[in-house]
């Protein structure tokens, strides 16, 4: 059926709720219930936006009574379509296209949220999907979402990407369409989590975040499983089938990028309960996941485990699901240029996958849909019929790098012990990087402490190693000309990294505590932190460094521990100090 047309609209007023405005408004939170709202799983709120009838509902309309009508055949910036067109600015539209805005709706903290609609309809091809949310107070940009078109035989319910946030508290949505209709039973469905910024279900490591596995085998990345990252193995219905493995494909998913790395699991189990009981596929639909901080998840069932030359047939990119390795990261990377660590994650889990089968990825493959050879690692527009930009220009121009990586020979470990860390990619960048040279015999020694000294050479080098003329005598009373690192010492200290304690000393062999190496790396990104309330329950707001460990927090560089403290006088060994610098650097 043919739900209600909207009267046109002035275009002053539609400003103020499409992407072409300057500037958002942030109109008040829904005070009331909406009119339709079930729980049709745990852990998902949905608001209906059309009747079985297709007529528009209440909370369909509940933002347009706030606009006025009565300018006539007047054209609005409207919101982008799901396709190239948003990547060059917004496309006009009659103003007499807008069909749904909601007024902003207040579910309780969540982290994804997407379109639905039967799986036996459409939602129209001229059909313009956009949303904003809301997360500590502020309102995000409105933004596209691309209707999914990966879903396996015998979904129940068709649907958008899943857009994620790290944890919003409201959303607003609205849908443009020239013909005017809508699909029955058209919903909001909000995946709210009951711990939606704590990180993995076990316990965390000494960074303060979800662990991740030690490496089966050289080669193999540390990945978080699903256990530790919360898959409810109740929802885990389909049961993993896998082909030999050809090619990669690489997405992104729609969203805000402002979660922080303690978000990221409990996105993923958002997007988890999205996919498989909201759509009912059964689980998750990528084979890997990845965030902008460098942590990689196994996605669908059998991924990790897959045979050396196979891969669980994921459901990401039909038609070829089949066949390739499915890799996403967490986040929309239209606009935005995506993390070196985000980079080097998708690297990590290909390469390795690759390197079991034996694959080039500079190669080309056949796929049963094509009769000529396509690349070995694509990205999910380049899949035939796929009408989305995923997973944005920044990656997709970052792909013929990637074949060339993929098709390299894998570099030998440059410190011989980095496999005995959960932070091996991390310490093996320093080496690469060359701010860490290691030991003489070959080692990096992960669990040994880091002492002050030790620390200013990183920080030295880190900076590229600066020309610098040590004075002829040392500021120091402890540290003497001939120290080891006497010239990276005085190099912290002509520069303010530090200034030593009010004895005149350094202490160049003292172990590096968690609260000053927060004061150091604070110093050397030249933040300007204001608060101190570092949200840890062992550093109250008048503590020496508070307003550097709350720069830590707030910056994403640390999340404590599951207790809810910091450490500030825990001495750090030198695999967290790697992570510290990697997540600083990248």
């Amino acid at each position: 059926m043919v739900p209600s047309r909207l009267s046109r609209r002035p275009l002053a007023a539609v400003l103020a709720v499409t992407l072409g405005t300057a500037v958002l408004s942030a109109p008040a939170l829904a005070t009331t219930a909406p009119v339709e709202e079930t729980s049709p799983g745990d852990g998902v709120v949905t608001f209906e936006l059309t009747t079985d009838d297709g007529d528009l509902t209440e909370v369909a309309e509940s933002g347009l009574e706030s606009l006025p009508s009565g300018l006539e055949d007047e054209a609005a910036p409207a919101t982008t379509a799901a396709s190239e067109a948003h990547l060059d600015g917004p496309a006009e539209t009659s103003v007499d296209d807008l069909l749904v805005l909601t007024e902003p709706l207040e579910p309780g903290p969540f982290v994804v949220v997407a379109l639905t609609w039967p799986a036996d309809a459409t939602l129209g091809d001229d059909a313009v999907t956009n949303l904003r949310v809301q997360e500590d107070g502020e309102w995000s940009a409105w933004l596209p979402l691309d209707v999914d078109q990966n879903a396996p035989e015998g979904q129940t319910r068709s649907g958008t990407e899943p857009f994620i946030t790290g944890t919003a508290e409201a959303v607003q949505v609205q849908v443009n369409g020239a013909d005017g209709t809508l699909p029955p039973d058209l919903r909001l469905d909000v995946v709210a989590l009951d711990n939606p910024d704590t990180g993995s279900q076990a316990a965390q490591g000494t960074f303060g975040v979800a662990p991740r596995m030690v490496p089966a085998a050289a080669g193999a990345p540390a990945v978080i499983t699903r256990a530790q990252w919360g898959a409810d193995p109740l929802r885990a219905t389909w049961r993993p089938v896998s082909s030999s493995l050809q090619g990669a494909v690489i997405h992104h998913t729609a969203g805000t990028n402002s979660y922080t790395i303690a978000q990221s699991a409990g996105i993923v189990r958002g997007i988890h309960t999205y996919h498989a009981v909201t759509r009912g596929w059964g689980d998750i639909g990528y084979n890997f996941l990845v965030d902008k901080y460098g942590q990689i998840f196994e996605g669908r069932e059998g991924s990790y485990a897959s045979p050396a030359k196979e891969m669980t047939i994921g459901a990401h990119a039909a038609p070829r699901n089949t066949n390739t390795v499915g890799v996403s990261l967490l986040g929309d990377y239209t606009q935005v240029v995506p993390t070196s660590a985000g980079y080097d994650a998708i690297y990590r889990v290909v390469n390795w996958r690759f390197d079991l089968a034996g694959l080039d990825g500079r190669g080309t493959y056949k796929f049963n849909d094509v009769s000529t050879a396509v690349p070995r690692i694509v990205g999910h527009k380049d899949v035939p019929a796929a009408s989305t930009v995923c997973p944005g220009p920044h990656i997709s121009n970052w792909l013929p790098t990637l074949r060339n990586l993929v098709g390299a020979p894998t570099p030998e470990p440059i410190f011989s012990d980095s496999h005995a860390s959960i932070y091996q990619n991390e310490i093996e960048w320093l080496g690469r990087t060359g701010i860490s040279t290691g030991y003489p015999d070959g080692t990096y020694r992960p669990a040994d402490l880091t002492e002050r000294g030790a620390i200013a050479a990183f920080f030295y080098r880190m900076n590229g190693s600066p020309s610098h003329t040590p004075p002829e005598v040392s500021p120091f009373a402890d540290v003497p000309t001939t120290h080891q690192f006497y010239r990276e010492i005085t190099w912290m200290q002509q520069t303010g990294l530090s200034t030593g304690w009010p004895d005149g000393t350094f202490r160049p062999d003292d172990p590096m505590t968690r609260d000053a190496f927060a004061a150091f790396l604070y110093r050397y990104a030249g933040a300007t932190q204001t608060s101190t309330t570092t949200g840890f329950t062992d550093v109250p707001s008048d503590s020496q460094f508070a307003k550097e460990i709350t720069w830590m927090r707030t910056s994403g560089m640390s999340t404590g521990w599951p207790d809810g403290t910091y450490r500030p006088l825990q001495t750090v060994n030198r695999e967290t100090m790697a992570a510290f610098i990697y997540r600083h650097e990248n």
